[in-house]
């Protein structure tokens, strides 16, 4: 094993001389002897003289051997033993340490390349597998903190002499005086000897003192410096020390000398920074979040370079190159913005000491090293370098910052023994521009100087950054704040508050405070009592946000933290002085609607609050205008995301004007429905031949919803979508009502069917979040007793908050009412009445109460049936001419029926209606087709659901689907006059058929619905009017007299079937007018009879004819009258007049049915007596 290690570190070229600083590190103990022979000196005794080897060119690596360029005498550092006996005395060195460090295989090093580093570089992924641009880095950490954290175990006491010396190191001031580093000067004999490059490399000379080493490459390794062609006087930097070998290895170096030649200047190549703008640093896309701390500006730089160079020192595949890492740390600068002047973020000063050795002042540069972890805490596997190497905030990097560390509950260390950061000279504040780079240190702590600049160009060697805030401000702290629980008998006037608190290193940040750090330490004993973070007022808060939010509905979606929902802001401003409080004013108004509220509020004065709700006043900071995001980030970081909250009530004084005005008829409703229809076959086959086989045969609750503007499923009706609505019910009703009040389920069907719902809808003004009625404060009376109570609550349904209409608050109230009368009455059109009241909280003035009136009408039918006793033909007043009697009047004849009993209730009547009619068979064709024809249903609405709003008058529902029948006389309730069905005059041919009659009892002198009119019915089937009159015109002529009549044309729907021989007969009577013997009036005596002839074809007696009705002619001849008269001793002139008479047939004709046959035909109508007409 070597005993001593040399590697050369070049510091510059000054046209004559090479500098360099020589690293002299001992592998064994630097205070025992270097070798076993008596008076052998020990390394920190040792005088040596070193030989220097220069390699001129590039072409090949230097061997050890050969001869010396120059010889340099090093002589023993004067502080060297004295300084490594007192670090044996600080630490407990181990006697025994491993002769070899084994790193374990299979261990690389990996890093993620943030964006800032690929747009610096222009990256392209390359062949380097250990970079990475994905969320591998990511991953890696979440898996990372998924496992259970690994206890590690203790550090070893024991130290050996080998870590002591990486610690003296750390400053090359100590590591100077100890020895390890030594400074040559190498003179150049020819300016060629370099212009073309080449290595140097040194070794102890023979002669050391004692002849401790030889020059062998088992007592020293030496490794050899590399320079560039040097054409002009610069600075030379290390990146790369060779080794140097007796035989060197045949491996290819050319991406180590690749390194050298891009590094050789000591100045990284390409810087990247950023400012955190999230709450987690390594996110690169935008979440929404910001930071919390300031973590200032976060710098890395040559992020696959630093990759590779740290592999190949803990690769193990790696070994056989040789090669050292000639850097250990890096050393930042700072420019401001518009200036040309450099400043060294890693200057430090202080006192030396080892235990109580004085080393002496230090002041000078330290660094920064890279360090990677290893995320699952072993020794081998992936390690990760950190996605930027340091970050400045403020303070010098690479020291201890106290304040911070005091801040954070730790160690009062401000005025310990010990290296302290010097202000750099630049304050890192908001609203400021920074330029940034990077120099390289090597193990000598030597480098580029802040005064240098680079000499080889790299992608990015100088990075930029705006400075801005990024940290949302804190909530205003509140002074005296109200108590948790509001009281709404004295809610509060007035708010105070202060300004949020600002912590290190913001406040530095802000550039406001010239002793910000004084401050917050001050701040420090009473953010320790309070278990906060130390804090100054916020200079950069100048107003409270304040949002109103009234307490809405857990399940609302806009409210933004539990129920409670933002509907106006405003805002107040901070006095000037920091340190100064603000008084907000607040001004309670009695509102209806708090979506008007962000209209109406004041930007300056007392801030209107609604009174009849829970409140939050959420206080929140809000930072100064900045339009142009030259101090701040972005616009959302002026709002701070916390608020201090306050919950607030008041009772209103005034509640007038509650409720929407509506028209009467929409306020209240009284809706009468129908039981379901039974399910039987017919019915479901009816169903399922509409195409609905799966359609329910009824449903009330819908018929209800609809009725009401309401939805319905199955027994459940809800409030439209949008609409907040709370139902109430009476126990009349079978009902459960959801928790949300906002759906009610009723019984069952029947529990609608059969009684008046009465519906009370009242739409609320006033908002979803007014509060102002007490627990069931709505009340509702029928006829002055309640019937029940209900008010909104603290829920709302889902279908509510679709497209929500938050003014309103629709109260549907039902109730039911019995139709039916009390036992022995009947029944009558009710009136009930309703009153609505309310209570509210405190003792607001209000509107009176709501007064609701109905008229209901009757619902009932009449339980009477009509029965029938006889009935007859009621004719007019016979009626003839005076004096003469040669002409008669017709007759007007009605069909009256005799009841059994007049109508129970005076309110009710007798109706009838027609189900069908039928000509008569022995005045039709025969063969006629006997059609079973359906009777038609009573007209009247089924009236599934009957609706009655207030003030409505009655529509005698029903009345028109059948004819009342008329009293014969106007006292007699027992005869009732049967009017001529509808359509049918006493001339049409439908009067020589039957009919089938309805006769019901039925509401008449009341308000009726139309299922509740008539009773159950009575049929009456061969029921005939009296028959159209038979008409009879006469014709005289010198030869006789000629009369005609009509025989009887039934028809059948609107078509004759009167066959062309007519079965009916037709008599023609002649008569003659004598005078009384009294003379007081005049008799007609009847002279000759004669039965018509019937002019239609024998030959087709039963074809049907389609236009005009038969006639029978009878001709009287005139001598025979006249025969006739003198036979009885008249004048051949005598008057005459006739009259015809139309027989019903029959199967036996009798010879003469109105003479001596009298009575044994059936007369189906005669004429009136028509005069025969004289002639000249």
């Amino acid at each position: 094993m070597s005993r001593l290690v040399l590697l050369p570190h070049l510091q510059r070229w000054d046209g004559s001389s090479l500098t360099l600083r020589l690293l002299m590190i001992p592998q064994s103990s630097p205070l025992d002897p270097l070798n076993a022979q008596p008076g052998s000196p020990s390394f920190a005794s040792a005088n040596f003289k070193i030989d220097v080897f220069l390699t001129v060119g590039l072409d090949s690596l230097p061997q050890l051997g050969g001869t010396a360029y120059t010889n340099i005498s090093v002589p023993t550092a004067a502080r060297s033993q004295e300084v490594f006996t007192a670090l044996q005395s600080q630490f407990i060195i181990d006697p025994n340490p491993p002769q070899v460090l084994l790193r374990p295989a299979n261990t690389q090093v990996f890093k993620h390349l943030p964006t800032t580093f690929q747009k610096a570089a222009n990256y392209a992924p390359g062949d380097f597998a250990n970079v990475f641009t994905d969320s591998t880095y990511a991953c890696a950490l979440k898996a990372a903190s998924a496992n259970t954290p690994k206890q590690l175990p203790p550090p070893d006491p024991k130290i050996p002499w080998g870590k002591v010396i990486t610690i003296i190191l750390r400053n090359s001031m100590l590591a100077e005086q100890a020895g390890l580093i030594r400074s040559i000067s190498v003179p150049i004999r020819n300016h060629s000897d370099v212009e073309s490059g080449g290595f140097l490399h040194v070794n102890v000379s023979s002669d050391v003192s004692g002849g401790a080493l030889s020059s062998t490459q088992d007592d020293v390794r030496i490794y050899a410096a590399r320079f560039p062609p040097i054409n002009r006087p610069e600075a030379l930097f290390t990146p790369v020390v060779f080794p140097v070998l007796v035989t060197p290895k045949s491996f290819n170096y050319d991406e180590i000398f690749g390194d050298v030649d891009d590094y050789w200047d000591g100045w990284a190549k390409v810087v990247h920074c950023v400012q955190p703008q999230r709450i987690d640093p390594n996110v690169e896309d935008d979440d929404d979040s910001r930071p919390v701390n300031e973590l200032g500006v976060r710098l890395g730089w040559d992020d696959v370079q630093v990759t590779k160079w740290m592999n190949r020192q803990m690769d193990t595949s790696l070994d056989d190159l040789g090669c050292a890492l000639g850097v250990s740390g890096y050393r930042i600068d700072v420019q401001l913005q518009n200036s040309t002047e450099w400043h060294s973020l890693v200057m430090a000063h202080g006192e030396l000491k080892i235990g109580s050795l004085d080393i002496g002042s230090f002041i000078g540069e330290l660094g920064v090293e890279t360090h990677p972890v290893q995320l699952q805490a072993n020794r081998d596997g992936m390690y990760w370098l950190p996605t930027y190497l340091t970050a400045w905030k403020g303070p010098a990097i690479g020291t201890l910052d106290a304040v911070q560390l005091l801040l954070n509950g730790g160690d009062d260390k401000r005025n310990e023994p010990g290296l302290k950061g010097v202000d750099p000279g630049v304050a890192l504040q908001y609203g400021k521009s920074y330029s940034f780079r990077v120099r390289l240190k090597d193990h000598t702590g030597s480098g580029p100087s802040v005064n240098d600049a680079p000499l080889i160009t790299g992608p990015n060697p100088v990075t930029a950054c705006d400075f801005r805030r990024w940290i949302r401000p804190l909530e205003p702290l509140l002074v005296d704040a109200p108590p948790s629980k509001p009281d709404s008998l004295h809610a509060p006037t007035t708010i105070e508050m202060k300004r949020p608190l600002l912590g290190y290193p913001a406040a530095n940040c802000t550039g406001k405070y010239p002793n910000a750090n004084d401050m917050l330490l001050a701040d420090l004993p009473a953010a320790l009592a309070g278990n906060r973070k130390p804090g100054i007022p916020d200079p950069d808060v100048d107003s409270v946000e304040i949002t109103i939010e009234v307490q809405g509905f857990i399940q609302d979606p806009s409210t933004t933290d539990g129920s409670f929902m933002p509907v106006a802001k405003t805002s107040r401003r901070f006095p000037s002085d920091f340190q100064q409080r603000l008084v907000v004013e607040l001004q309670w108004i009695d509102m209806a609607d708090v979506g008007t509220l962000q209209q109406t509020i004041s930007q300056s004065g007392p801030v209107q609050v609604p009174t009849a709700r829970t409140l939050r006043l959420r206080f929140g900071s809000l930072c100064f205008e900045d339009s142009r995001n030259a101090y701040f980030g972005a616009d959302d970081v002026r709002r701070g995301t916390t608020t201090a909250a306050i919950t607030l009530r008041k009772n209103p004084l005034d509640e007038t004007d509650l409720f929407l005005p509506v028209m009467p008829s929409e306020r209240i409703k009284a809706i009468y429905m129908q039981p379901e229809p039974t399910v039987n076959a017919a019915l479901l086959a009816a169903q399922q031949a509409a195409g609905k086989p799966n359609e329910r045969l009824g449903d009330n609750a819908s018929r209800l919803a609809s009725a009401i503007g309401l939805l319905s499923n199955g027994l459940t009706v809800r409030f439209q979508p949008g609409r907040r609505g709370v139902f109430g019910c009476s126990s009349s009703v079978r009902h459960t009502i959801g928790p949300d009040l906002a759906s009610i389920t009723f019984g069952s069907e029947s529990d609608l069917a059969l009684h008046w719902i009465v519906v009370i809808k009242m739409t609320l003004k006033r908002d979803w979040s007014w509060t102002g009625l007490l627990v069931n404060g709505l009340t509702v009376q029928r006829d002055g007793a309640a019937v029940g109570s209900f008010s909104p609550n603290l829920n709302v349904s889902l279908d509510a908050l679709s497209q929500p209409q938050r003014s309103q608050i629709d109260l549907v109230f039902f109730d039911a009412v019995d139709p039916k009368a009390a036992a022995g009455e009947f029944p009558r059109e009710m009136t009930p009445s309703y009153k609505v009241t309310w209570n509210l909280t405190g003792s607001p003035t209000t509107d009176p109460p709501l007064t609701l009136p109905l008229r209901l009408p009757v619902t009932t039918p009449p339980s009477q049936v009509p029965r029938v006793v006889s009935a007859g033909i009621a004719m007019s007043a016979y009626g003839r001419d005076e004096g003469t009697y040669a002409n008669s009047a017709p007759r007007q004849k009605m069909l009256w029926i005799e009841l059994e009993e007049p109508p129970s209730d005076d309110k009710d009547s007798y109706f009838a209606r027609v189900l069908r009619n039928a000509p008569d068979q022995l005045l039709s064709i025969s063969g006629l087709p006997q059609e079973d024809r359906e009777e038609p249903p009573l007209a009247v609405d089924p009236e599934p659901i009957r609706m009655i709003m207030q003030g409505q008058s009655d529509d005698r529902a029903g009345l028109d689907a059948m004819q009342p029948m008329a009293p014969a006389d106007g006292n007699d309730k027992i005869h009732w006059l049967l009017p001529l069905p509808a359509g049918l005059s006493d001339t049409s041919p439908e009067l020589f058929g039957f009919f089938k009659y309805e006769l019901r009892v039925g509401h008449s002198g009341l308000w009726s619905t139309a299922q509740g009119r008539f009773s159950a019915p009575l049929q009456l089937a061969g029921v005939q009017h009296p028959p159209p009159p038979l008409s009879c015109n006469v014709i005289r002529t010198h030869a006789g007299i000629t009369v005609t009549a009509p025989f009887a044309q039934p028809v059948l729907d609107g078509v004759s079937v009167q066959p062309k021989f007519v079965s009916s007969h037709i008599w023609i009577l002649l008569y003659v007018q004598l005078t009384q013997i009294d003379g007081v009036d005049r008799r007609n005596f009847l002279i000759q009879r004669q039965r018509a002839n019937n002019l239609s074809d024998p030959k087709d007696p039963d074809r049907v004819r389609q236009s005009g009705p038969l006639f029978g002619t009878v001709f009287f001849d005139i001598r025979t009258v006249s025969t006739t008269l003198g036979s009885l001793g008249l004048k051949s002139n005598a008057p005459l007049s006739v009259l015809a008479v139309e027989m019903m047939p029959q199967d036996v004709q009798p010879e003469d049915p109105l003479g001596a046959n009298l009575g044994g035909q059936r007369i189906l109508r005669t004429s009136n007596l028509v005069a025969v007409p004289h002639i000249c």
